[in-house]
């Protein structure tokens, strides 16, 4: 029987027990219209026996003990409201998520086959990159175990008709049928994405011995989707196109479409070497039993219904176990007003509030919560402070860890919240009952929220605004949405969730909103998705309103938040995300030169936020005269308790190298030697010899005149010659610059964003000599992907391995 998963995939057998293959197919390019396609791809025609589906009727008596799956995504090559709009590489991040995290395909220690038709070869080919991509990244925990495991279990690729090197079909759908759909873009010859996209896949199958195995379906094709091609007919896939790799390769007498002029040779050529390849990787990948749980889906819960708890005029209980409550889960709306509490979070049909029917069942120890507050006539202070009152302040008992979840503004309103109580923690005497309720949050979810500053013309958008009536022309906004206010509110945040490693998820709309006589989007992809963390936004497709609607439990945008909640609570990294050590473990010094430095801004609070959780003393010197850099130098020195374990520089501002020697500039153009003026009288303070001194050196490296150094290395090399303890890491080479990233959580340079990210990945677990070298590989492999030359350099002259772990 079919059981749909989530949005995207379908299961259409699971034998009882243990299964001994898990087959996954992917339908092709579609026309105009796509929700169907998972299925009737796979349907064919016979002159006795009618139709037949592959899915229905031929896979299951072939495969008896194969886990079959079907993936629906969105193929279409002509854009409209509601389809043609999701780019290849959200779609290679949704993949990712619906099969692996949610379906659990490749978690049972059995070979999986991904079986793909036409683009479907090529959809096979970004899932798979992109669970290499984010296996790269992801911290040691089950998220990277499942992808891990998929990856591992993967054992063979087919692809029916695929076009690897790409087809006329794209320039003709694009001259004749006027299609722009972002999918085109990989099915066109021409395209560099498809060529980096297959240059990254081969390597990643190459690396995992994958089989690859190849039909090609040889007869023109005169009618593709009810669009005529031609009168002589289209040769869709060429052969060296469907042939491109090594492996298993034969051909079909079929054209495109899959039409022949046999039908019992449509019907059972491509199934029989099918059925052949399968039982050969089955018989060479006989691995153990896993006890992995089988898939659960939320259906619509058995537990009764709970009356609404209005606890007071902003704060509403939806539901209370009868037993202990092991998590709170606090739900923030969009602009609908005072009703927005219930009204945001109903479904599609309006028939159920999902808060109240779905969620206790996924969650049956979670005590449930919405907040109701109406933005056009209360600041978003004044909100806080009455939820600092009501939330916090009249607390008689303890918190259970607490996830916070915002629609819309709702998002920015949990941004306010949380960086209104950080603000206050220290100057009142509420202090400590503060941090207790900033200790117990452990991720923050946000629906549609716009991170980015809004314009007037982009608020205007917004049909349901703030304290106004639907189908309203001209919304309120509020304070917070103005540019320079959204800018501080993200920093403020950002502090947050670096300082108590709050975890996020983030979903974006795909589908425009109505807007009376007009459609458009309401907050798009950048905004959605700014600030938000690596691998964490997810594109739903659905409009503005409708993206925390969900049609049913299996719901893309229920499904994610029931995962996220699940994951986000088991980390076993939460168990000590709230160790605090005794005392500091030593000085950490930014000297930054922000005039004109785009994204300056941004890295300093990426440096301080983790000079913080890893227990320094932050000591900004920014925008300091060249003349007076020594003296303050010597201030903080003199700082220095001889208990310090250790003290970090990072130095961050524009620089050039004359005649060997690297030098810094002021605000006012002066320059500052570098390594005489700052890094040797940090080398040379009593009160740290013994002790490593790291220096972390963000600043382009151009000859701009003098004599150029024999060696590119040599300058660094005499400088440390002699200097014991020290480690140090220049971003780039000499004679190149140190980059920019373009926006969004990648605003600032690349070294500081992976600097930062890879510490707070790995400080518990790795040294951070190897931190250091992990980040050189990685500011490499980023600056080739942007084609520029950056290279990190690392000099050391520790005596021991170094290590940052919170005891």
């Amino acid at each position: 029987m079919k059981r749909q998963l989530s949005d995207s995939v379908y299961e259409f057998q699971t034998p009882d027990g243990d299964f001994d293959v898990e087959l996954v197919f992917f339908h092709g390019l579609c026309f105009s219209e796509y929700a169907d396609a998972y299925e009737t791809t796979w349907r064919v025609e016979d002159g006795t026996e009618g139709t037949k589906c592959w899915l229905w009727d031929l896979v299951p008596k072939t495969f008896p003990r194969a886990r079959i799956l079907a993936v629906s995504y969105d193929s279409c090559a002509r854009v409209s409201d509601r389809a043609g709009r999701m780019s290849f590489s959200n779609l290679g991040i949704i993949l990712v998520q619906d099969l692996i995290h949610l379906a659990k395909v490749g978690q049972r220690n059995r070979p999986v086959v991904l079986v793909g038709y036409c683009l479907g070869g090529l959809v096979i080919k970004q899932l798979c990159t992109e669970a290499e991509r984010q296996l790269d990244y992801a911290p040691d925990g089950a998220s990277k175990g499942r992808l891990d495991q998929f990856l591992t279990n993967v054992r063979a690729n087919v692809f029916l008709d695929t076009p690897h090197a790409g087809t006329d079909l794209a320039k003709y759908l694009k001259k004749k049928e006027k299609c722009d759909g972002p999918v085109l873009e990989y099915l066109d010859s021409s395209s560099a994405s498809l060529g980096h996209l297959n240059s990254n896949f081969e390597s990643l199958a190459t690396e995992r011995e994958w089989e690859p195995f190849s039909c090609w379906y040889f007869r023109k094709t005169l009618v593709w989707s009810s669009v005529k091609l031609s009168n002589s007919g289209l040769q869709v896939v060429q052969e060296e196109s469907a042939r491109r790799g090594q492996g298993r390769f034969f051909c079909v007498d079929a054209d495109h479409s899959g039409k022949a002029s046999s039908g019992r040779r449509q019907l059972e050529q491509p199934l029989d070497q099918l059925e052949g390849f399968v039982a050969d990787v089955v018989s060479k990948t006989k691995l153990p039993h896993s006890q992995e749980a089988p898939v659960k889906i939320h259906t619509c819960p058995t537990l009764p219904r709970v009356k609404y708890d209005q606890l007071n005029d902003s704060l509403h209980e939806i539901y209370r176990p009868k037993a202990e409550v092991k998590m709170e889960l606090l739900f923030f709306p969009g602009p609908q007003g005072k009703d927005g509490y219930k009204a945001t979070w109903m479904t599609e049909d309006s028939e159920h509030c999902w808060l109240e029917d779905w969620l206790p069942e996924a969650f049956p120890e979670a005590r449930i919560w919405t907040v109701s507050y109406d933005l056009a006539e209360i600041d978003p202070e004044l909100i806080s402070e009455n939820l600092i009152t009501t939330l916090i302040l009249s607390r008689s008992y303890g918190w259970c860890p607490m996830i916070l979840v915002g629609h819309c503004v709702g998002g920015l309103v949990i941004k306010e919240f949380c960086s209104f109580v950080v603000n206050k923690i220290g100057k009142d005497e509420n202090s400590k009952r503060l941090q207790e309720f900033l200790g117990s949050v452990r991720g923050i979810a946000f629906y549609g929220t716009p991170h980015s500053a809004y314009t007037q013309s982009e608020t205007s958008r917004l049909s349901v605004g703030a304290g106004e009536k639907k189908g309203s022309a001209n919304p309120s906004e509020p304070r917070f949405w103005s540019g320079r206010a959204v800018g501080r509110l993200n920093s403020g945040y950002m502090r947050c969730v670096s300082s108590f490693g709050w975890k996020e998820l983030a979903l974006g709309e795909t589908h425009p909103t109505q807007q009376g006589s007009r459609k458009s989007i309401i907050v798009d992809e950048f905004s959605a998705s700014n600030g938000i963390q690596r691998n964490s936004f997810f594109p739903i497709a659905a409009d503005h309103l409708s993206l925390c609607k969900p049609k049913s439990p299996t719901s893309n945008c229920f499904q994610y938040l029931v995962h996220f909640i699940h994951t986000t609570m088991n980390e076993a990294q939460y168990a000590n995300m709230n160790v605090r050590r005794k005392k500091r473990r030593g000085i950490a010094l930014l000297i930054g030169m922000e005039k004109k430095r785009d994204g300056s801004e941004a890295d300093r609070y990426r440096v301080e936020s983790m000079a913080d959780y890893l227990h320094f003393d932050f000591v900004p010197v920014i925008d300091i005269k060249a003349s007076k850099i020594q003296h303050k130098l010597e201030e903080i020195l003199a700082g220095v308790n001889e208990t310090d374990e250790c003290i970090v520089c990072c130095v961050d501002a524009h620089g050039e190298v004359l005649d060997g020697i690297h030098f810094i500039h002021d605000n006012e153009g002066d320059r500052i030697e570098l390594l005489s003026k700052i890094l040797k009288p940090i080398s040379d303070c009593d009160l740290l010899a013994g002790k490593p001194k790291v220096f972390v050196v963000n600043s382009c490296r151009e000859i701009r005149g003098g004599t150029e150094p024999t060696s590119s290395n040599s300058q660094e090399q005499n400088d440390l010659e002699g200097k014991e303890d020290c480690l140090l890491m220049y971003s780039c080479k000499l004679n190149t610059q140190s980059y920019r990233a373009e926006t969004g959580y990648e605003k600032g340079t690349f070294f500081i964003i992976e600097l930062t990210y890879h510490i707070s990945l790995s400080y518990q677990t790795t040294d951070v000599q190897d931190i250091f070298k992990k980040v050189e590989k990685k500011v490499q492999e980023l600056a080739a992907r942007r084609k520029v030359d950056q290279c990190p350099v690392i000099y050391s002259s520790l005596k021991k391995r170094l290590s940052w772990r919170l005891k």
